[in-house]
């Protein structure tokens, strides 16, 4: 599932999206587009830190904790 069970990546088709279930939670706004996130994020050891504990920086955030490895989340 990844980033995009929950966010859009532009120019990835809605039908890819569609696969799982008649109901997108993107298509609801469910979580932001990560086009051009790039130029958003703080650095590159902010994201880390995000996608290893995003509520440890926003505690409202609906981010899950996604249970990465350190790895993976240097990955990402």
């Amino acid at each position: 599932m990844g980033c995009t069970a929950c966010h859009k990546v532009e120019d990835t088709p809605e039908s890819e999206f569609r696969a799982w279930t008649d109901r997108s939670r993107y298509l609801e706004e469910f979580a932001p587009a990560l086009a051009g996130v790039g130029s958003k994020i703080k650095s590159k050891t902010w994201l880390y830190h995000w996608v290893r504990n995003p509520k440890k920086h926003f505690p409202d955030s609906a981010m899950p904790s996604l249970r990465l490895t350190e790895q993976e989340a240097l990955d990402v």
